[in-house]
């Protein structure tokens, strides 16, 4: 009861100011209350007019907008230390551990030391078991000053000492792998090529790790020097490789006794659900994303990054309504989701339209073709994959219209882009396909001589497939050889 006593005496002063700060959001009839009601409900709303509404003949109106709107945000901000967060076990310590350690120091920085180094001891206690170490080594930081500096227990201050250098040497080990894996998937999504030399410092980034492992056992720091060692083998498209570093991965967290996050196994089951793809073992990859499946929440990002490889399963295994039916569930769940995402899923929805054109299939849905076809894809690094699937998308569709002079239109643009992005083999493969579709024009559209006009271009394409090509197989959203066929059956 001294606890509460004391907990009471602190909180009491403030009751009234904590409840109205809900109340007043609850009441549209003054202006904070209109304004968060409005921000809900609205998507894109007019400053304009909502300046004229809550202020309305005010000269500065538009100003006394923008004060009310950062008045809101720092009240949203308070109030999402008391929303509840946690999904599963993982989560909610996370929650609790920060949420304890903010109040620790806040009782402590009132005066109330004696609560505050309670509740910072039952902080530290959650936080290590769940190896959270940047929390816990500011709390056996917080413990070791109050032990040492103020009450001057000696057995206790040794103690937190002792902590607090041992979560300091973990966090710097924590941090260079953070750093380290920051690196290799900056290269790896902002080059799209797949380069030797990058490899190369990841493994060299991993060595480096290995040699701390000994000293450093923590979920996060294998997380991440596992993460890296795999991004040697997805640099190189080592798809082999890349599954038996996945695997000694998925080993080594599943003899864990601790509970770890999702996202722990979710990595290197999904990125084992694309090598698969790519070596066409299509039931390996079905069973991977069925692991990832029972892990993600409906909606979040990584559900839709496993959405998102479902529909490329069904593509490349001819099991066309494995692709319909998760693009139909993905469609349920589009708000908020990143441009990243929406990109992904705009070009899997192109290609289902052109595949509905050639394969009968009950889903009904409106594409907006005029938006996609008329989409000028951006030439730029991080764009250059989806850009590739675009522009092949677009030729496909006009192709599967009958309409050549947009097709004869888009030739040296074809052209233009094959030299200026593709002229290395890490992209050889959709270099090859390009090509071979820039022969519809001199083949005057006739199936025989573009099939004669595209043998060679298509010869290099065979000698090259996909499970050894240098290139990110994501690239390659339908094989090039299944569009290949479907482009001649639609020629003269």
């Amino acid at each position: 009861m001294k606890t509460i006593r004391e907990l009471a005496g602190i909180v009491e002063p403030n009751r009234s100011e904590i409840l109205q700060q809900f109340k007043s959001l609850d009441k549209p009839d003054n202006q904070l209350g209109y304004l968060y009601q409005k921000g809900k409900q609205l998507k894109d709303p007019d400053m304009e007019e909502l300046a004229e509404t809550l202020f309305p003949g005010k000269q500065h109106a538009g100003k006394y907008l923008n004060h009310l709107k950062h008045r809101l945000t720092n009240k949203l901000l308070d109030l999402t230390l008391l929303a509840d967060f946690g999904k599963n076990e993982v989560q909610r310590a996370y929650f609790y551990s920060y949420r304890r350690f903010t109040v620790a120091k806040m009782l402590i920085g009132i005066g109330a030391k004696s609560i505050g180094i309670r509740v910072a001891e039952r902080a530290f206690a959650r936080a290590s078991k769940y190896e959270f170490t940047e929390i816990c080594f500011f709390l056996a930081n917080e413990l070791m000053l109050h032990y040492g500096a103020i009450l001057g227990d000696q057995k206790l201050f040794q103690k937190f000492k002792k902590l607090a250098d041992y979560y300091m040497m973990v966090l710097q080990a924590e941090y260079l792998a953070q750093k380290y894996y920051a690196e290799v998937v900056f290269y790896f999504s902002n080059s799209r090529n797949t380069k030797s030399e990058y490899a190369e410092i990841s493994t060299e980034y991993a060595e480096e790790l290995k040699k701390l492992r000994k000293k450093v056992t923590t979920y996060k720091f294998n997380l991440l020097y596992f993460n890296i060692l795999a991004s040697r083998f997805q640099f190189l498209n080592d798809y082999k490789q890349l599954i038996t570093t996945c695997e000694e991965a998925i080993q080594h967290f599943e003899a864990q006794s601790r509970p770890l996050p999702y996202t722990v196994f979710f990595s290197f089951y999904i990125k084992k659900a694309s090598s698969h793809i790519n070596l066409k073992q299509f039931q390996e990859a079905d069973e991977d994303l069925g692991k990832c499946q029972e892990l993600p929440s409906s909606g979040s990002y990584n559900w839709h990054v496993m959405m998102i490889y479902q529909a490329l399963l069904g593509f490349h295994a001819r099991e066309y309504t494995m692709t319909f039916q998760a693009f139909e569930k993905a469609k349920t769940q589009m708000d908020n989701v990143p441009e990243n995402i929406a990109q992904q899923w705009r070009i899997v929805e192109a290609y289902i339209y052109f595949f509905q054109q050639r394969i009968p299939t009950e889903r009904k849905g409106r594409f907006k073709l005029g938006k996609f076809l008329n989409d000028v894809p951006i030439y730029s690094k991080d764009k250059r994959g989806n850009n590739i699937s675009i522009l092949i998308l677009q030729i496909l569709i006009f192709l599967s219209q009958g309409k050549k002079s947009a097709i004869i239109d888009r030739v040296d643009a074809l052209k233009q882009y094959t030299r200026r992005y593709l002229n290395t083999g890490n992209t050889f493969r959709s270099s090859c396909f390009i090509k071979m579709l820039t022969q519809l024009e001199s083949g005057n559209f006739n199936r025989i001589a573009v099939s004669r006009k595209a043998e060679t271009y298509y010869k290099q394409l065979q000698s090259v497939p996909i499970d050894v090509a240098q290139q990110p197989g994501e690239l390659e959203v339908v094989p090039y050889e299944v569009l290949w066929d479907m482009v001649l059956e639609m020629l003269d």
